[in-house]
């Protein structure tokens, strides 16, 4: 497969996700739908690790399931100093308590719990990259609204080369982040260091921050309308001897998204199939088999 067929998949896998589940029944975007669906299958798989899940009150089990859907939304344009769509419409209320309801009733038949997390992980491997994608760019979105919008950003920050970064690296974790922080999923929450400030994490333990970071930084030089990145083009294009050419704004998604997508596998195959971790995972799980039977 070509390059240009690879962007063009990529393109149009996005394009696809903004399409309605259904226009009448459920009128909401197909991204939503997989966001909410791939949160909740987490939040619940990170709940029922305690053997005290059952007795968690709902109000704590909703509360950390929407933490960690929305913290990077929420932080992204608290970040610019907007409002988020949270608190001015009802939709992402509906829509993804609707999902998440629904897997919650249906996760015990369909027994989700049951398959295991390298694999869960290793297939979700291009949803995840595509959902994190639409998340990083609907925050870089913010820096351009259109001119009659009353989401209008402080010119300062809509020029400045390192907002993306940041807006990049809490669209794609800020849910996480919060979430680990607050111990959403213990029987008593408590605040602590996010999951990616602990000791052993590495990189591919942050790549959640750090490869937001990444990908919104290769949009930016490759399309991005602020004067730094315009000028760092030009640069870099005079010294590799190349003639600067426009790259469109949606070959600039799909690369990012290409970049992104290769340090989320780089991650997964480090935790889940290195020969080292996958002989780690193997004592563990002999290990917790012996302790089982000896009680």
């Amino acid at each position: 497969m070509s390059s240009n067929s690879v962007l063009a998949l990529t393109a149009s896998s996005t394009r696809y996700l903004a399409t309605l589940a259904h226009p009448t029944f459920f009128p909401f975007p197909l991204g939503l739908v997989l966001h909410a669906a791939r949160t909740s299958l987490a939040h619940q798989h990170l709940v029922r690790t305690f053997s005290t899940w059952k007795s968690t009150p709902w109000s704590a089990y909703l509360a950390g399931f929407f933490i960690l859907a929305w913290g990077g939304g929420v932080a992204s344009h608290v970040l610019l100093g907007l409002p988020p769509p949270q608190l001015y419409s009802a939709r992402p209320w509906v829509g993804y308590l609707a999902v998440h309801l629904a897997l919650t009733f249906l996760g015990p038949l369909l027994k989700f719990e049951k398959i295991p997390s390298r694999i869960m992980d290793t297939l979700c491997l291009p949803i995840d990259t595509l959902l994190r994608v639409i998340s990083i760019f609907s925050a870089l979105n913010l820096l351009t609204p259109a001119p009659g919008s009353p989401l209008q950003v402080n010119p300062l920050l809509a020029a400045s080369p390192i907002v993306p970064l940041f807006l990049g690296a809490i669209a794609s974790s800020g849910g996480g982040t919060l979430a680990s922080a607050l111990s959403v999923w213990e029987p008593e929450w408590r605040l602590r260091s996010p999951g990616w400030m602990r000791a052993g994490v590495g990189l591919r333990g942050s790549v959640d921050v750090w490869g937001g970071a990444v990908a919104a930084g290769v949009w930016c030089f490759l399309a991005g309308q602020q004067p730094f990145y315009q000028n760092l083009r030009v640069t870099v294009y005079e010294v590799l001897g190349v003639k600067p050419t426009v790259v469109d704004a949606g070959d600039a998604r799909a690369v990012a998204t290409l970049v992104l997508g290769t340090l989320f596998a780089w991650r997964v195959y480090g935790v889940h199939w290195a020969p080292i971790n996958a002989k780690n995972a193997q004592q563990q799980k002999k290990l917790k088999g012996n302790d089982t039977k000896s009680q």
